[in-house]
């Protein structure tokens, strides 16, 4: 059995997030809006929910720890967050289940073996800022997940609009390029790219 998601509408939260960007917030029209765009949302989630929780534990091999997640979405935000679980309104259904996926990955990842493979890379790579290095791994997962759930087209997507980012674009380069060590899980691959640096 795998974990749920519950998504839910907080209206502080969402008005905490649209007055930290000076934006109004006409609380009941907005609160409709958002609580509109959830029903469509766990719709949608429901439909794959077990797929995605099953491909990430398969291929970080960490187990899930939780048998649910609650989601806050919110309607203005720089960003989504993965603890505690908040999902930035996107314009379609789509991109929003990408960045789900993306933020269960950090969640998923959230134990002492990733940590520990995380310091080996910070290690091996210490002139790269933090966010680049938090998310190799990440995208380690991601390279195997989105492709084989949503397709190739929808990664390319994916990948175009998170490399206009530096940062990410630096941690998707190194994910690639640790890809394609040999090893048969992606911490063989890490073991591998740690060794090759020296």
């Amino acid at each position: 059995m795998f974990p749920k998601i519950k998504f839910e509408y907080s209206m502080p939260l969402d008005s905490l997030f649209s007055q930290f960007l000076d934006k109004e917030h006409p609380e009941a029209k907005q609160a409709l809006e958002v609580k509109e765009y959830i029903d469509k949302l766990q719709e949608s989630w429901d439909k794959i929910s077990d797929k995605v929780f099953r491909e990430i534990e398969k291929t970080s091999g960490i187990k899930w720890k939780k048998e649910e997640f609650v989601c806050y979405v919110v309607k203005d935000s720089l960003f989504s967050i993965s603890k505690p679980l908040i999902l930035k309104m996107s314009n379609n259904l789509e991109n929003a289940r990408l960045v789900i996926v993306h933020e269960l990955v950090h969640r998923n990842l959230n134990s002492e073996k990733h940590n520990d493979y995380l310091r080996l890379l910070q290690a091996k790579l210490k002139d790269r800022l933090q966010i680049t290095k938090r998310h190799v791994i990440v995208n380690l997962v991601l390279l195997r997940v989105v492709p084989k759930l949503f397709g190739k087209t929808c990664f390319k997507r994916m990948l175009k609009k998170d490399c206009k980012l530096r940062d990410y674009a630096e941690a998707w380069k190194l994910a690639f390029e640790i890809n394609e060590l040999d090893g048969e899980n992606i911490w063989k691959k890490i073991e591998e790219y740690a060794v090759e640096l020296f």
